[in-house]
């Protein structure tokens, strides 16, 4: 086997495997005899059933192995892939005279090229190699794994297609040394490229499968944005494709909230249904709190992380390992270049190795994933503005019922939270006109409804002077709550603001400032127009004037005198 023995501290499996095969091993490491009989053992062999590989080239690489075994007289006969990527060899088929659980097991794991040099000389110089264990081996490695597994000799065949190594085939004998003679040699040879072409070929059909299944997964992704209006299905169904299309048992998608700089849990999909998201979807998660999801989001590269990465933070491995979460594919969501989400395809299965291929297709339901969250964005962003601007309709209608300026701040001052759906926004309307201004001016009296301001001028700080002085509306954090002042001008004059503080210190966006600014246009007219307009004079009934009425009595106490015209007319306006 090409596998390394377990771990000195690991002597009790040893024993225990020594038992099984009913001998012993002396203090040397060396097996004594106690073989199972012959007509005892069990022979048999296992096909390694593998994702994305078709179970008539294992079948058929069992057939290999047995026929190997059986024509050579060996022990033992195992065929191994090439996995590049990972830089490992990976079982498909083995056949023995004795199969054990162990081997099984060993067969459907992974085997470092590295451990044996003799292994890595046969796969890079695509030459065979005897190893016997009688004879002072190059690596100590190679003693203790043939030791390990009570193998006499060994021969190792590359199994060669075009120029480069696709797998290794391996023949083993047990209870003593074996000669292999050359025709054996020519008999190897040619069945390991009977097996390296079956491998070859297998790669191909693998590759034209997974390039379907991309194509298929892409199609059903564009289905599901263009079957529903209903963003939170899309994104579940995309959820449920990109799972089952990369064969992993969770995936969870995250919309990005850059102004609080967090992630925000939108849906998911598990294979498994007791295995549930135990946070309702819309919980935001601080990015404080998760740096390496921010490292992902600000490079927009994916990402594939193992628990067994050394270069891992104890915090990641231990939020993987809280979920048993064994490898993790995280995909930045961008559209125009800017990050608007993140997709995680999580997997629980030990030995599982993500492909480039299966990479790139992550990446392209990432895209469509990336849509239908902007879509979201568009869609939510245009439906507060609607509700927003009814709401500003319903304030600018109070206001308009108002008249003293004291009267329309309140309004405002009330109205202005109602603005913002989160609900965390405390709203003030500071006004520097008054009935003080309108009385101390003279044009007003009590009948305009207005009561006189009492106490001093409103304060004003850095920020409000800084937006008084530019015109613009101003923000900034006042200690962990966010504050935005709006300037109120009139005539290029300043006649108050509106100061509204956010208690999550979430900046205030473009559209929200834009739509107070509206706002201020028709308050400040309202508030100086209250100020300045003098009230209604009394009607009263239509008199003469004193000189009309002089002139009327003169007429009527001589009615025989005729009045000139120029004399008598009226010229008030009675």
């Amino acid at each position: 086997m090409v596998r390394q023995p377990p771990a000195p501290d690991c002597m009790g499996d040893r024993e225990r495997r020594t038992r099984t095969l009913g001998g012993d091993v002396t203090d040397d490491g060396k097996r004594r005899a106690g073989w199972p009989r012959v007509e005892d053992r069990r022979p048999g062999g296992h096909a390694v059933r593998r994702e994305g590989v078709d179970q008539t080239v294992s079948e058929t690489l069992l057939r290999i192995g047995e026929t190997l075994v059986t024509s050579l007289g060996v022990s033992e006969c195992c065929i191994y892939e090439v996995d590049e990527e990972a830089g490992c060899l990976r079982g498909q088929a083995v056949w023995s005279t004795h199969l054990l659980p162990e081997t099984v097991e060993f067969m459907e794991g992974a085997d470092r090229l590295t451990a044996l040099p003799k292994v890595r000389e046969a796969l890079e110089r695509h030459v065979a190699t005897v190893i016997h264990r009688d004879e002072e081996p190059p690596a100590a490695a190679e003693r203790e794994s043939m030791e390990y597994w009570g193998e006499a000799t060994a021969l190792f065949v590359p199994l060669v297609s075009g120029e480069r190594a696709v797998g290794l085939l391996e023949l083993t004998q047990w209870e003593a040394r074996r000669e292999f003679r050359q025709e054996e040699l020519q008999l190897v040879e040619a069945f390991a490229r009977v097996a390296a072409l079956a491998i070859e070929n297998a790669r191909s059909a693998g590759h034209q499968q997974r390039l379907n299944r991309r194509l298929a997964a892409l199609l059903h992704a564009s289905r599901a944005l263009a079957s529903t209006m209903v963003v939170d299905e899309v994104l579940q169904r995309l959820a449920k494709e990109a799972a089952e299309t990369l064969r992993v048992p969770s995936c969870y998608i995250y919309e990005y909230d850059a102004a609080g700089d967090a992630i925000v849990w939108r849906t998911e999909y598990q294979a498994d249904a007791d295995r549930v998201f135990p946070d309702p979807p819309g919980t935001a998660y601080p990015l404080d709190d998760y740096p390496w999801d921010r490292e992902v989001l600000r490079r927009g590269e994916l990402r594939v992380w193992s628990v067994d990465d050394p270069g891992l933070s104890p915090e990641h491995r231990r939020s993987m390992e809280e979920w048993a979460e064994l490898t993790m594919i995280t995909v930045p969501l961008c559209y125009g270049g800017e990050p608007v989400g993140m997709m995680e395809l999580a997997e629980t299965r030990p030995g599982r190795r993500f492909s480039e291929d299966d990479l790139s297709l992550a990446r392209a339901l990432g895209e469509q994933a990336a849509v239908a969250l902007r879509n979201a964005q568009l869609f939510r962003r245009e439906t507060w503005r609607n509700e927003r601007l009814v709401r500003l309709l319903s304030l600018s209608g109070e206001l308009t019922g108002v008249l003293s300026p004291e009267a329309i701040t309140a309004t405002a001052s009330a109205g202005l939270p109602g603005l913002f759906p989160d609900g965390d926004v405390a709203a003030e309307a500071v006004s520097l006109v008054s009935t003080e201004d309108e009385e101390a001016d003279g044009s007003g009296d009590a009948a305009s409804g207005g009561t006189p301001a009492a106490g001093a001028p409103p304060a004003v700080d850095k920020l409000v002077s800084e937006a008084l002085a530019a015109g613009s509306p101003r923000q900034a954090l006042d200690g962990r709550r966010r504050r935005l002042v709006v300037p109120l001008v009139h005539k290029r004059e300043p006649v108050g603001w509106l100061d509204l503080r956010r208690g999550s210190g979430r900046p205030f966006e473009q559209d929200e400032v834009e739509l107070l600014q509206i706002l201020p246009t028709r308050w400040r007219w309202r508030s100086t127009t209250a100020a300045s307009t003098p009230p209604s004079p009394i009607r009263r009934p239509r008199t003469a004037s004193p000189a009309c009425s002089t002139t009327a009595l003169s007429t009527s106490a001589s009615t025989t005198r005729s009045c000139a015209p120029a004399a008598t007319t009226c010229r008030c306006r009675c």
